[in-house]
């Protein structure tokens, strides 16, 4: 068994992409609207959860890394920070995490935009803390 606890990022990195001969990072983002049909009977976030874990089993001897974006975990609210830690923990030690903090991207927008809207602003204009012009435009069509 190799040891991973004193490895940091980059030692980890440059391990998994000799190892694996590979570049590929994979996102693990969950986005419902991209969510698998198979896994939409279930309970939103018990679905979720089953669709990152069966991504993470599949791609785990592929990848250089995984790169969870966390908006989308905060978008669910507290159900989605709990279902990040589980997706962390569900990694295993040797592959390296980037974990994709930014906010307001092309990518996430839509979801951001909802829940600001519509979970957290319950109607409220906050359109002063937008950030990015390129991500006005979602969150001006669903302010109302």
């Amino acid at each position: 068994m190799l040891k991973t606890k004193n490895m940091n990022f980059f030692d980890k990195l440059n391990r998994n992409i000799l190892q694996n001969q590979s570049l590929l990072f994979v996102g693990l983002d969950p986005n419902p609207e991209m969510m698998p049909v198979r896994y939409e009977s279930e309970e939103l976030i018990a679905g979720l959860e089953k669709w990152l874990q069966f991504i993470i089993a599949e791609t785990a001897d592929f990848v250089c890394a995984y790169k969870p974006t966390i908006g989308f975990y905060e978008a669910l609210g507290i159900p989605g920070l709990e279902l990040l830690y589980k997706t962390l923990a569900a990694i295993p030690a040797h592959i390296p995490i980037i974990l994709d903090a930014k906010h307001s991207d092309l990518n996430t927008s839509t979801i951001f935009a909802r829940t600001v809207f519509y979970r957290m602003a319950n109607g409220c204009n906050h359109s002063q803390s937008l950030y990015r012009t390129r991500s006005c435009s979602t969150f001006f069509s669903l302010s109302g």
